[in-house]
Protein backbone atom coordinates (compact mmCIF):
# COMPACT_ATOMS: atom_id res chain seq x y z
CA UNK A 1 0.00 0.00 0.00
CA UNK A 2 1.13 3.30 -0.82
CA UNK A 3 -0.25 6.73 0.66
CA UNK A 4 0.28 9.72 -1.64
CA UNK A 5 -0.33 13.54 -1.31
CA UNK A 6 -2.88 14.64 -4.04
CA UNK A 7 -4.52 17.97 -5.09
CA UNK A 8 -7.76 18.40 -7.07
CA UNK A 9 -5.00 19.65 -10.14
CA UNK A 10 -2.89 16.06 -9.78
CA UNK A 11 -5.46 13.62 -8.70
CA UNK A 12 -6.41 12.57 -12.34
CA UNK A 13 -2.76 12.20 -13.47
CA UNK A 14 -2.05 9.98 -10.25
CA UNK A 15 -4.82 7.93 -11.26
CA UNK A 16 -3.56 7.35 -14.85
CA UNK A 17 -0.20 6.69 -13.33
CA UNK A 18 -1.75 4.08 -10.63
CA UNK A 19 -3.57 2.49 -13.74
CA UNK A 20 -0.65 2.31 -15.92
CA UNK A 21 0.96 -0.07 -13.09
CA UNK A 22 -2.32 -1.80 -12.93
CA UNK A 23 -2.78 -1.22 -9.30
CA UNK A 24 -5.36 -0.31 -7.81
CA UNK A 25 -7.25 3.23 -5.32
CA UNK A 26 -8.53 1.36 -2.49
CA UNK A 27 -9.24 4.62 -0.86
CA UNK A 28 -9.83 8.44 -1.69
CA UNK A 29 -9.26 11.12 0.69
CA UNK A 30 -9.36 15.30 0.07
CA UNK A 31 -5.62 15.43 0.18
CA UNK A 32 -4.54 11.68 -0.59
CA UNK A 33 -4.58 8.61 -2.68
CA UNK A 34 -4.40 5.00 -0.62
CA UNK A 35 -2.45 2.63 -3.58
CA UNK A 36 -2.98 -1.01 -3.78
CA UNK A 37 -0.04 -2.44 -6.00
CA UNK A 38 1.25 -6.21 -5.81
CA UNK A 39 4.47 -7.68 -7.92
CA UNK A 40 7.79 -7.86 -8.18
CA UNK A 41 10.15 -5.61 -6.06
CA UNK A 42 11.28 -3.77 -9.14
CA UNK A 43 7.42 -2.92 -10.08
CA UNK A 44 6.65 -1.37 -6.84
CA UNK A 45 9.72 0.39 -6.32
CA UNK A 46 8.99 2.32 -10.03
CA UNK A 47 5.93 2.96 -8.93
CA UNK A 48 7.07 4.56 -5.55
CA UNK A 49 9.73 5.94 -7.43
CA UNK A 50 6.80 8.15 -10.01
CA UNK A 51 4.64 8.67 -7.07
CA UNK A 52 7.79 10.32 -5.18
CA UNK A 53 7.07 13.89 -6.95
CA UNK A 54 3.82 14.29 -6.09
CA UNK A 55 4.46 13.25 -2.29
CA UNK A 56 4.07 9.60 -0.95
CA UNK A 57 2.79 9.92 3.21
CA UNK A 58 3.40 6.29 3.80
CA UNK A 59 4.18 3.00 2.56
CA UNK A 60 3.01 0.25 3.86
CA UNK A 61 3.90 -3.95 3.31
CA UNK A 62 2.31 -7.09 4.56
CA UNK A 63 4.48 -9.10 6.82
CA UNK A 64 6.02 -11.70 4.33
CA UNK A 65 8.49 -11.46 1.53
CA UNK A 66 8.84 -8.13 0.63
CA UNK A 67 9.49 -7.28 4.65
CA UNK A 68 11.68 -9.88 4.79
CA UNK A 69 13.56 -9.01 2.18
CA UNK A 70 12.92 -13.01 0.89
CA UNK A 71 12.01 -14.70 -1.99
CA UNK A 72 8.74 -15.99 -1.88
CA UNK A 73 7.44 -19.46 -2.76
CA UNK A 74 5.78 -19.87 -5.99
CA UNK A 75 1.98 -20.72 -5.79
CA UNK A 76 2.27 -23.30 -8.03
CA UNK A 77 5.26 -25.21 -6.40
CA UNK A 78 4.91 -28.03 -4.37
CA UNK A 79 2.85 -27.71 -1.12
CA UNK A 80 3.72 -29.32 2.20
CA UNK A 81 0.77 -30.10 4.04
CA UNK A 82 -2.86 -27.99 4.14
CA UNK A 83 -0.91 -24.73 4.59
CA UNK A 84 2.02 -25.01 2.17
CA UNK A 85 5.54 -24.49 3.16
CA UNK A 86 5.75 -20.98 4.24
CA UNK A 87 2.42 -20.98 6.37
CA UNK A 88 4.48 -19.68 9.53
CA UNK A 89 5.11 -16.67 7.78
CA UNK A 90 1.98 -15.66 6.25
CA UNK A 91 0.16 -13.13 8.07
CA UNK A 92 -3.07 -14.06 9.64
CA UNK A 93 -6.46 -12.33 8.60
CA UNK A 94 -6.58 -8.67 10.07
CA UNK A 95 -3.19 -8.85 11.08
CA UNK A 96 -1.75 -5.14 11.11
CA UNK A 97 0.35 -4.13 8.67
CA UNK A 98 3.90 -3.04 8.72
CA UNK A 99 3.90 0.55 7.64
CA UNK A 100 6.06 3.68 7.40
CA UNK A 101 7.62 6.36 5.89
CA UNK A 102 9.17 5.13 2.07
CA UNK A 103 12.84 4.96 1.87
CA UNK A 104 14.75 7.80 0.29
CA UNK A 105 16.24 7.52 -3.26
Amino acid sequence: MIKVHATAETRSHIMQLVDVYRARIVDVAPDSLMVEVTGTEDKIDSLLDVLRPYGVIEACARPGAMARGGARTPRSGPRRGPAGPDAANRPEAGQTMQCGSPPER
